[in-house]
């Protein structure tokens, strides 16, 4: 889904709010609407409700509206650090797709076998 699409759907100020504090990461988006849940509050009970209409029981794709820059260093120490894909990806501003990428870049450390 693209900024421009769920804009339309759920309104610009919800649909900034959601990307803001949850793009680049899947979000479940529950079958009944809930306005007390974390979703709700971020949303607004009236976006939740639209939705848990369109893709309520199933997880979406929140776009990005944060701004891109190379983190490719800091995703890399993270990774390193053990932190999950998620958590760099809402902590950097990137995607869980990015994460994922600059995670298979990395070199394979290989421990040579000494004779004995």
């Amino acid at each position: 889904m693209s900024y421009p699409e769920l804009r339309d759907l759920v309104g610009a100020d919800e649909a900034t709010a959601l990307c803001t504090n949850h793009g680049g990461v899947p979000v479940y988006v529950p079958r009944n609407p809930e306005s007390s849940s974390k979703l709700g509050r971020l949303v607004g009970a009236a976006a939740l409700r639209v939705l848990c209409q369109e893709f309520g029981g199933s997880w979406i794709s929140v776009p990005n509206a944060r701004k891109p820059e190379a983190r490719k260093g800091e995703v890399l120490r993270l990774l390193e650090a053990g932190i999950s894909h998620s958590q760099i990806a809402l902590h950097l501003g990137v995607t869980e797709r990015y994460v994922r990428a600059v995670g298979g870049q990395r070199p394979t450390v290989r421990q040579l076998s000494l004779p004995l």
